[in-house]
Formats: structure tokens, sequence, C-alpha cells
């Protein structure tokens, strides 16, 4: 048999516009895979080392505490290990908010700080990242 005939070519399926493609033995393991991820938003996230401490960082507090976080919290909770500073920490939280992953809910009474909580989209990408 040739090359070019039809046994040697690799099955026809449809992706989900309906569009044809050619299946080029990728095999795709999906067990671990989130349903509800933005894959935009998450390669997004997983290009900046900040972004993602600081994504997982305020997931991991949201479990523990239930409370929204300010931008210093998250810091304190990462300067242990890893060596980041405030103004990293503030300008991943505003990348986060620009992509809607997270949002502000308030402020503190004391010193004005401001609150912010993981949105559905940024908690399905924390959920991706932790498995």
């Amino acid at each position: 048999m040739s090359e070019s005939s039809p046994s040697h070519r690799p099955p026809v399926l449809p992706d989900r516009c309906g569009a044809r493609g050619r299946v080029v033995g990728i095999c795709a393991h999906t067990a671990g895979i989130v349903e509800d991820v933005d894959w935009k938003k998450y390669s997004f996230v997983i290009r900046a080392k900040v972004r993602r401490l600081v994504l997982t960082t305020l997931a991991m507090l949201e479990v523990h505490t239930d409370l929204p976080q300010t931008a210093t919290m998250i810091r304190k909770r990462l300067k242990d290990e890893h060596a980041i500073g405030l103004n990293s920490v503030i300008r991943a939280v505003n990348d986060l908010m620009r992509m809607d992953l997270i949002h502000q809910v308030g402020v503190t009474d004391e010193r004005c700080c401001k609150l912010y909580r993981l949105t559905p989209s940024g908690r399905a990408i924390a959920k991706q990242l932790h498995q």
C-alpha cells in the first residue's frame, strides 16, 4: 500500500466547533481537567509566577478562613517561601482583577485596605492549578 492510500490516513474527527481535523497520534488524558476553565485566562495566569502564586494563595486563604483577603495578607503568607514584594503582589492582583479572576469586595475599617475574593472562573483556575 502506498502512503496516500486511505488505510494510512489518520481518522477524521469533528472538533467542538464542527470543523474536521485529523488525529495525528496524540492521545489527550482528560481525567484531571476541570470543565469550566477558561483556558485563555488559565494561560495568562501560568505565564507569570507571581500571578500564579497570588491566585493559589488567595484560594488557599479563602478555603481556610472563608474571609476576603488584602494584598498585604497574601504577601505575608507568601513571604516565608518566596521573596516577593508588596508592589509585585499588588500588580498581580490588579492583573487578575482585569482578567475577572478576582474582584474587590470592600475595604478594611482600620486602614482602608482593599479586600479581594476569587470569582467563579478564578476558583476554577485555582482548582485546575492545584491538581
